[in-house]
């Protein structure tokens, strides 16, 4: 009975054993390589407000034409670097867009340049 019993026993561990080792090949077989970078998240996007810009637009053109200006730019913009949009100018009051200002985000924190073209009116 007893030799039965340590029988089993050592049975019991062979098999256990085994698994162990299947478990532990299968597992080493779908480890990444080293040589294979894991996948990067994508980098969250970080909207900023256009606030700053349209007033320093307004203020700036405002003083180059000597009337006041509006601006209208998207109201939030993705804030990396690189990022471009477009701002409408108006005189205040006024539907006739008189140029279109174009804004590059050039900074970590939202540092910005900016550049405006004027709309000719053509002629008739």
């Amino acid at each position: 009975m007893r030799k039965n019993l340590l029988n089993t026993a050592f049975y019991l561990l062979l098999v256990l054993g085994l698994i162990a080792v299947v478990v532990f090949v299968f597992k080493s077989l779908n480890r990444p390589q080293d040589d294979e970078a894991p996948p990067q998240a994508p980098e969250a996007i970080v909207m900023m407000s256009t606030d700053g810009v349209v007033s320093n637009i307004e203020r700036r053109l405002g003083a180059k034409t000597g009337r006041q200006v509006e601006a209208e730019c998207p109201d939030e913009v993705d804030k990396a670097e690189g990022t471009t949009f477009s701002c409408d100018v108006r005189y205040t009051g006024r539907e006739d867009k008189i140029a279109i200002a174009t804004v590059v985000i050039d900074g970590p924190t939202g540092d910005f340049t900016w550049t405006s073209e004027s709309m000719k009116k053509s002629s008739p």
